[in-house]
C-alpha cells in the first residue's frame, strides 16, 4: 500500500470514479469523471479495472509527493507532468518511488487531467461510489476537494516487474479549441421553430465562464422558443441540452440535477459526452445531429479500440464493466 501526499492542491482536484449509479431517483447526481475516456484509459494503463477511483485535476495541477513505490499514469488534458522536474509522457505508465514529486503545468489544451495509480485510491464508498459530489458534500475526501496536506491511500498491488504501457498514438485524443459534438434529438424539439433548430445545428457556440461540473452554459447565439421555455419538470441525464428563457443552451454534465424544467433541444451522444469534460471557457462547439443507431456505433467503436489494446479474453472493455468498476 502506498500514499499520495498533496503538497499543493491546484485549482480543483477531486477523487472521481465511474459514478454513483442507481440513486438518481432519490435526487442524487451521477457525478464521476467528467472525461470517462481519459479516466478509463489511465486505469487500464496501470493495470486497474477501468472504473476505479483516480484524481481528477482541473486547469491547474497539484504537486504530489509519493511515499512509496507506485505505478502511475497521467491522461487527459495536455498538462506537461513532471516527476522530480523531468517531463514525462502522458498516456503512459511510469514507476515512481518514495519522495518522488509529481507536478503539472497549465494545460496547453483540454481542461482536466487524470492521475491513475495501480491499485486505485482508497477512500470511503458512499452509495456505491467514491466519487466526490461537491455540492452535496458527498464522497471522496469527506465530500470536498483536495487540500494541502491531505494524504490519500492507494490500493495494495504493485507489480515491480510490470512493464510500462503506452496508449497507441492514434488513440490519443486531440483537444481542439472547437469541438464537433454528436447529439440525438431532444424530446422538446416541437417547442422550437424550424429556424431555431437550424441555427442550433448550423452555428458555432462559445463556452461561457458560467461552466462547471454541473453544466456548461453556451453563448454567441440565442435559441428562440415557439412559446415559452418553462415546462413541467421531468428527468434529465448528463448530456441533456436545455434551453432556458434567455435562449442560451446549457449542456448538463456529471453533477447535473436529476430533473429539469426547461425545454430539451438535444442530448449528447455518449461518445461525445466525455469530450465536454475537456472544454474550458472560450472554447467553441458545433453540434451534429445523428440517429440513435449511429450514436451506439460511435460508442462501440471507442470501446472496441480500447479492447484491442487492453482486453483480456472474455473480460472485454465495455461501458458496463466501467460503470460496475470492474466488479
Amino acid at each position: 500500500m502506498g500514499r499520495l501526499k498533496i503538497l499543493s492542491p491546484g485549482f480543483l482536484t477531486t477523487v472521481q470514479d465511474s459514478g454513483r449509479y442507481g440513486y438518481r431517483s432519490y435526487g442524487m447526481p451521477l457525478s464521476g469523471a467528467m472525461d470517462f475516456f481519459s479516466h478509463m484509459t489511465g486505469n487500464l494503463l496501470v493495470g486497474n479495472e477501468p472504473g476505479v477511483p483516480s484524481l481528477e485535476i482541473t486547469l491547474t495541477g497539484p504537486e504530489i509527493e509519493f511515499t512509496g513505490r507506485l505505478l502511475i499514469a497521467v491522461t487527459g488534458a495536455e498538462m506537461y507532468p513532471t516527476i522530480n522536474g523531468q517531463q514525462v509522457e502522458m498516456w503512459k505508465s511510469h514507476r515512481v518511488g518514495r519522495k518522488d514529486r509529481l507536478s503539472f503545468s497549465y494545460p496547453a489544451s483540454g481542461a482536466r487531467a487524470y492521475l491513475s495509480v495501480a491499485g486505485g485510491l482508497r477512500v470511503p464508498v458512499v452509495m456505491g461510489s467514491a466519487s466526490t459530489y461537491l455540492r452535496g458534500k458527498t464522497g471522496g475526501l469527506n465530500g470536498r476537494k483536495c487540500e494541502e496536506g491531505d494524504i490519500v491511500e492507494t490500493g495494495s498491488h504493485y507489480n515491480a516487474f510490470r512493464k510500462p504501457v503506452a496508449l497507441p498514438l492514434h488513440l490519443i485524443p486531440e483537444w481542439k479549441q472547437c469541438q464537433v459534438l454528436s447529439v440525438v434529438s431532444g424530446i422538446d424539439c416541437e417547442a422550437f421553430p424550424e429556424e431555431s433548430i437550424g441555427l442550433f445545428y448550423r452555428e458555432t457556440f462559445s463556452v461561457s465562464n458560467y461552466s462547471d461540473r454541473m453544466g456548461i452554459r453556451l453563448s454567441g447565439h440565442t435559441i428562440s422558443h415557439r412559446d415559452k421555455a418553462d415546462v413541467i419538470s421531468y428527468p434529465i441525464v448528463p448530456g441533456t441540452i436545455q434551453v432556458p428563457g434567455d435562449g442560451n443552451p446549457v449542456m448538463m454534465l456529471a453533477d447535473s440535477q436529476t430533473v429539469g424544467g426547461y425545454t430539451q433541444i438535444a442530448v449528447l451522444a455518449t461518445s461525445s459526452l466525455w469530450k465536454t469534460g475537456q472544454l474550458k471557457p472560450g472554447d467553441m462547439v458545433n453540434f451534429r445531429l445523428i440517429e440513435n443507431g449511429e450514436a451506439v456505433r460511435q460508442l462501440v467503436k471507442v470501446m472496441n479500440e480500447l479492447d484491442e489494446v487492453f482486453g483480456r479474453g472474455d473480460n472485454r472493455i465495455t461501458m458496463e464493466r466501467y460503470r460496475n468498476k470492474g466488479g
